[in-house]
């Protein structure tokens, strides 16, 4: 599904630039998305920064048939590349191992002109 790519596309480029606005507007209620909009901002809040490539959408399919008040459910393979974290300028980083494949489950409402995130779920790793 095209808007999962773009929100994890979106994930990536914020991690680089620091400003969350957009990530935190295409979100409902999304705690998960909270959470890493929250650790982007305090990165960058303290003049630090996140490299490495992040993550990679290798597939997304609606799945069929199942809604549950007007959410849609997206099956995703995302692959998680290997990330450093400097929480300031001169820290050393906290080094993120990457994942080949992870089953990522994104939970989505349209409405009332786009769609939004209202959860991530990270289901297992493949």
């Amino acid at each position: 599904m095209a808007f999962v790519k773009h929100y994890v596309a979106l994930i990536n480029y914020v991690s680089h630039r620091g400003k969350t606005h957009e990530l935190r507007r295409l979100a409902r209620a999304c705690k998960q998305c909270d959470a890493i909009a929250d650790l982007i901002d305090r990165v960058y809040g303290t003049g630090g920064r996140i490299t490495g490539d992040g993550w990679i959408v290798l597939s997304a399919r609606q799945v069929p048939n199942i809604s549950q008040d007007g959410i849609t459910f997206v099956d995703s393979t995302v692959k998680v590349s290997s990330q450093q974290v400097y929480e300031t300028p001169s820290s050393t980083p906290r080094n993120y191992a990457g994942r080949a494949a992870r089953s990522v489950v994104f939970s989505l409402v349209y409405g009332p002109t786009q769609w939004k995130v209202t959860a991530i779920s990270i289901v297992s790793d493949r």
